[in-house]
C-alpha cells in the first residue's frame, strides 16, 4: 500500500508524512497512537495521534496546571484517562482513573540500577513490562502475552514514540499507562 500518508506528533504540531507499508501490521490488529517525549511534564494542549493522523486523546493542559493531574480527553472533551499521584507515601506510584473510579496503578521498584514497572489493574489483573524503558524499546504484558509495544522506532520525530495498542484492549487505559511509565523513569 505505497502512497498512505501517515502523522506524527512533535513539539505540539502533527508532521504528516508517508508511510511504509512496514508501518502497519494488518495481522496483529493493533493501533498505533503517536505520543511526544515528555508529555506529562509539560503542561500544554497537546493531542496523541493515530497512524492516520487523526486526532484520538487530548492533553489538558489546565487540569496539569490547576489539578496537578494529567488528563487525557477524546475529540468530544469526554475524560477517558486521568492520572494523578495519589500515593503520597509512595513516590513511586501513579494511579489511573477515568469517571473517579480507579483502573489501576502504576508502580515501579528498583532493584540496583535495575527498574521493573508493573500496572496493577484494578479488577485484579496486572500488566508487566518487559524491555527498555530508557530506549522507549518494551513491550506490555498480560498473563505472558503483548498487549502493546512501546517504540521509537515507529516515530518520524526524535521526541515522540509510538504506542501500539492491541485489539480489544482499552486503548486510553494502555497509553496512559505508557505516559506514566515514562514520567516515573525520567522523573
Amino acid at each position: 500500500m505505497a502512497g498512505r500518508i501517515g502523522a506524527v506528533l512533535t513539539a505540539g504540531r502533527v508532521i504528516i508524512g508517508p508511510m511504509s507499508d512496514g508501518d502497519a501490521d494488518p495481522v496483529s490488529r493493533r493501533r498505533r497512537f503517536h505520543v511526544q517525549e515528555r508529555l506529562a511534564l509539560i503542561p500544554a494542549d497537546r493531542w496523541i495521534v493515530d497512524e492516520q493522523g487523526e486526532h484520538v486523546f487530548q492533553v489538558d493542559e489546565m487540569a496539569m496546571a490547576k489539578l496537578n493531574a494529567f488528563i487525557l480527553r477524546d475529540p468530544h472533551g469526554i475524560e477517558v484517562a486521568k492520572l494523578q499521584d495519589t500515593h503520597p507515601e509512595e513516590e513511586d506510584a501513579t494511579d489511573i482513573m477515568r469517571e473517579g473510579r480507579s483502573l489501576g496503578t502504576v508502580r515501579r521498584s528498583r532493584a540496583g540500577l535495575v527498574h521493573r514497572y508493573v500496572f496493577d489493574a484494578a479488577d485484579g489483573g496486572s500488566l508487566e513490562v518487559h524491555g527498555h524503558v530508557g530506549r522507549y524499546d518494551y513491550e506490555i504484558r498480560r498473563d505472558g502475552n503483548v498487549v502493546a509495544v512501546v517504540s521509537k522506532k515507529w516515530s518520524r520525530a526524535h521526541d515522540a514514540y509510538a504506542v501500539e495498542v492491541s485489539a480489544g484492549e482499552d486503548e486510553a487505559m494502555i497509553v496512559a499507562a505508557a505516559i506514566a511509565i515514562e514520567a516515573m523513569h525520567i522523573g
